[in-house]
């Protein structure tokens, strides 16, 4: 597997919305590691301390750090965010890297795509020739032949031919 990198925490900034609109700042950081149930029990308690109207019932995203490239919108559902949370702290790939798959696919699509995981490679080229050595598609044919093989070209091909493709060196199958 891949080199194991210590993952920023997934927080949201959450405000409360009322606020917002009369003008002021009112909100909070909220550590996304806790829970839903949590997360929405902090966000109805922040919402609680504004002066203004404790009654204050609806909430924005402002800011965010820890999901890489994934986007969190200002209206998410705290379950979507908490599951992508939770998808991104995989201690096998760094959060860039796992942030550009769930952008590409989804969540779901995102969790079975780590499934069919390959290995980290410095190239397309680097990929095939471990490919074709760990397949044996070489086996028993003489070396002075094998020289003569092109794992640049046969990578480009891997690469075009959509069985496999490449996250920030990381190569996944697509099937």
């Amino acid at each position: 597997m891949a080199t194991q990198i210590k993952n920023e925490a997934q927080r949201i900034y959450v405000a409360c919305l009322e606020a917002y609109n009369d003008g002021d700042l009112h909100g909070e950081w909220i550590d996304m590691s806790q829970g839903v149930a949590e997360v929405k029990e902090q966000i109805k308690i922040m919402l609680k301390k504004y002066p203004k109207n404790e009654n204050a019932e609806e909430y924005t995203i402002h800011d965010y750090e820890g999901f890489g490239e994934f986007e969190v919108g200002e209206y998410s559902s705290i379950e979507e965010i908490y599951e992508v949370a939770e998808f991104l702290n995989n201690e096998d790939f760094d959060v860039s890297t796992l942030s550009q798959i769930v952008n590409e696919y989804g969540i779901e699509g995102a969790e079975k795509r780590v499934e069919l995981y390959q290995g980290k490679y410095n190239s397309w080229e680097d990929f095939a020739y471990c490919l074709i050595r760990d397949i044996g598609a070489l086996d028993g044919v003489p070396q002075f032949i094998q020289n003569y093989f092109d794992y640049a070209s046969y990578g480009y091909d891997l690469r075009i031919g959509g069985e496999y493709e490449e996250f920030n060196g990381h190569y996944f199958s697509t099937f």
